[in-house]
């Protein structure tokens, strides 16, 4: 049978967004030989995109020690902007609860009627037809943190952004759209406080940047 003739990186970050798996689960799943995983799954550790999640015993062979594999913050943040539909976000936000707070707040947003409105969010930043010639395909997801991550800008800085992001506080406009948001946020103290804080932060910010620009129109007067 004649494999898929389709770039296999960005397919190994799109499935691991959904399921932790090993090379040869993914060589069967994504129809390429074992060799084209290997080679791919070296590449991507080697750019951070992955990494290995836990090491087992193989089912067919015991003592032989198998890597089961997960994408890194970076891999998901990629991961993200090739995801369609909210069926895939919420197999996303279940496997990687831990890496962003909208993902840990789950259960709450399906609990509003608000999936559909972060799945919104998501596709606002995502390009889906991403430049053949580069290779892992490009989105405003992976645009936005690539430089940050490597200016070394912590990653908690970095999952700020993202949360922010999903939650759609950058933009107001799209915050009338999104009601069942807005309640989520209402009825958990844990997403309240998230958006307090950013909302207090930028108003210092702005606060500074309106005294710095006095300072300045004084220098001129």
């Amino acid at each position: 049978m004649k494999r898929k003739n389709t770039p296999t990186a960005p397919k190994i970050v799109e499935y691991l967004a959904k399921k932790q798996v090993n090379r040869w689960e993914l060589s069967k799943e994504l129809d390429k030989s074992y060799a084209n995983i290997h080679s791919n799954i070296n590449k991507l550790q080697e750019e951070g995109y992955i990494k290995v999640a836990e090491i087992k015993p193989s089912e067919k062979n015991p003592n032989m020690q198998v890597e089961y594999y997960r994408l890194t913050f970076r891999g998901l943040v990629f991961a993200l902007g090739q995801i369609t539909t909210t069926e895939e976000l919420e197999k996303t936000a279940k496997l990687y609860k831990d890496e962003l707070l909208v993902f840990r707040e789950w259960d709450s947003f399906k609990a509003h009627g608000a999936t559909e409105e972060i799945m919104e969010n998501v596709k606002v930043y995502s390009c889906l037809e991403p430049p053949p010639t580069v290779t892992y395909g490009v989105n405003m997801w992976e645009l936005a943190a690539r430089n940050r991550f490597s200016a070394g800008i912590p990653g908690e800085e970095i999952r700020q952004t993202m949360n922010e992001w999903l939650l759609g506080v950058y933009f107001p406009i799209l915050i009338e759209k999104r009601k069942r948001t807005i309640e989520t946020i209402k009825d958990n103290q844990t997403l309240r406080d998230f958006v307090n804080e950013k909302f207090k932060n930028e108003v210092e910010r702005t606060r500074a940047a309106l005294d710095r620009w006095k300072d300045l129109l004084n220098m001129f007067s």
